[in-house]
C-alpha cells in the first residue's frame, strides 16, 4: 500500500484500511482464504483451523542455496491477489470542498447546541444528556 502511494497511484485504485478490514470481516472470504492455505471448511466453521498458522507464516518463502528466504514482496502479492478486495472505490471531485466544509459547520453546530444546553441547564446531568442526544425518559425528576 505504501509503495503504490509513493508512485502516485490514484486513491481509487489503492487498497486502504477500510477495504483489508472489510476483506478479513466477510466470512465468505475469510472460508474462501483459509480453503487456500488449505483448512477444511467443517474444520474452519468448528473453530479447528489446523495448519492455517504455518500456512500464512510460509507465504513467501523459499528455499535457495540450501536456507530458507523470505520475500516480503511474494508474500504481499499473494495478500492482494486472493485476500483484499477493493470495494468501494472513491472518485474525487470539487463536491469533495463543499462536503468537508459542510462536516466542519455541522460539528460546530452540534458544539454551540451543547454549549447552549449546558448554559442553560448547568451541572443538571440528565438536561445536559438529553441535550447531546442521549435516550431521556420524562419526567426524570423536576428540575
Amino acid at each position: 500500500m505504501d509503495h503504490l502511494f509513493s508512485t502516485g497511484t490514484e486513491v481509487a485504485f489503492r487498497l486502504g484500511y477500510d477495504d483489508v478490514n472489510e476483506s478479513l470481516t466477510q466470512p465468505d472470504n475469510v472460508l474462501r482464504v483459509l480453503g487456500l492455505l488449505g483448512v477444511k471448511r467443517d474444520a474452519a466453521c468448528s473453530g479447528n483451523p489446523n495448519g492455517a498458522h504455518d500456512a500464512i507464516t510460509q507465504l513467501g518463502v523459499s528455499a535457495a542455496g540450501g536456507h530458507l528466504v523470505h520475500d516480503p514482496k511474494e508474500a504481499a502479492a499473494w495478500w492482494s491477489t486472493h485476500v483484499f478486495d477493493k470495494t468501494f472505490r472513491e472518485r474525487r471531485s470539487w463536491a469533495a470542498i463543499y462536503r468537508a466544509f459542510y462536516r466542519v459547520y455541522a460539528v460546530h453546530f452540534l458544539l454551540m447546541h451543547l454549549l447552549i444546553a449546558y448554559a442553560f441547564a448547568g451541572n443538571n446531568l440528565l438536561v445536559s444528556a438529553c441535550a447531546g442526544g442521549a435516550r431521556c425518559i420524562w419526567p426524570a425528576r423536576p428540575l
